[in-house]
């Protein structure tokens, strides 16, 4: 190559709309790809969703309600924030918790508002879904099905109301009691206290946990009976029976010359070292000739 052909400036090259349409259109390509997706729907298990979506919204809407109506807070919704400065002035504590309380019973007409109009979004959503169960499975079929889960969704709508029902008596309890923001703390206090612990937590007893033990097995390890135990080395202290019995048998053996069963008393080791050998004197060391140093 000269080099007059060899270009002074960086050439470029690129294909057009034009040239991939060109190359495209010579090949006869297979339909790999499908161009429309396959949705699948079940329409009896979205109806159950939503049904259940529905019953979990309006009583999560009637509980707030009345709340509001009896002007109390539930747990969750207490702000659970407290003043750092004057935090000893009563003064600033109670304007602090009515703040705290006018913020929550606004935000929870604010849910109660949202939810409100979500719950129609859901009721028509339910409406067309049962319509749409109707033209597949036909009327006998649709009402098999639809009064299969209204069993389901009775049994669970009574569950939610039962658990509502007791978290309203235990914050009605709270304000009773005056501790409606410092309920986290004593429930913390008293299981701090021994012997006192949750129900969710209840500390059972080891012979329950473990009904194939004996009432003398089952003892725990601190409070079992310590037997002899062996003295460390260079020690002259001897081993002693936690026993009663520990007195009778010491009293016998100081009597008796022979030991009992053959076996030899301890002796006082203190002090004698153990594999002794004979010291090398200095002489026998070997010697070394030094050179004399300038």
């Amino acid at each position: 190559m000269s080099e007059d052909s060899i270009p002074s400036t960086a050439t470029t090259f690129a294909y057009d709309e034009a040239d991939i349409g060109r190359i495209l259109s010579k090949i006869d390509a297979v339909n790999l790809l499908s161009t429309q997706d396959i949705v699948t729907t079940d329409t009896e298990k979205d109806l159950f969703n939503l049904r259940r979506k529905e019953i979990h919204t309006s009583l999560h809407v009637s509980s707030l309600a009345e709340y509001i109506k009896v002007k109390r807070i539930p747990r969750g919704l207490r702000l659970d924030i407290k003043p750092n400065l004057c935090a000893e002035n009563n003064l600033l504590q109670q304007r602090w918790h009515e703040i705290c309380n006018k913020c929550s019973q606004d935000l929870m007409l604010l849910t109660v508002e949202t939810l409100t109009e979500k719950l129609v979004d859901i009721r028509t959503e339910v409406q067309k879904y049962k319509e749409q169960l109707l033209l597949e499975k036909g009327k006998d079929q649709a009402e098999k099905v639809i009064s299969e889960q209204e069993r389901a969704l009775a049994k669970l709508r009574e569950t939610i109301i039962l658990r509502k029902r007791n978290k309203f008596e235990r914050d009605a309890r709270d304000y009773r009691e005056g501790r409606e923001y410092t309920w986290r703390e004593d429930r913390n206090s008293q299981r701090t206290q021994p012997g006192q612990y949750s129900p969710r937590y209840r500390r059972t007893d080891r012979a329950e946990r473990r009904p194939w033990a004996s009432t003398d097995t089952a003892q725990p390890q601190y409070r079992r009976k310590q037997r002899y135990r062996t003295p460390r080395q260079g020690t002259s202290r001897a081993p002693t029976e936690l026993t009663s019995s520990s007195e009778e048998c010491s009293a016998s053996s100081s009597q008796s010359s022979v030991p009992f069963l053959g076996a030899a008393a301890p002796q006082d080791t203190m002090g004698i070292p153990r594999n002794q050998k004979p010291q090398n004197t200095r002489e026998q060391y070997p010697t070394r000739n030094r050179k004399a140093t300038r």
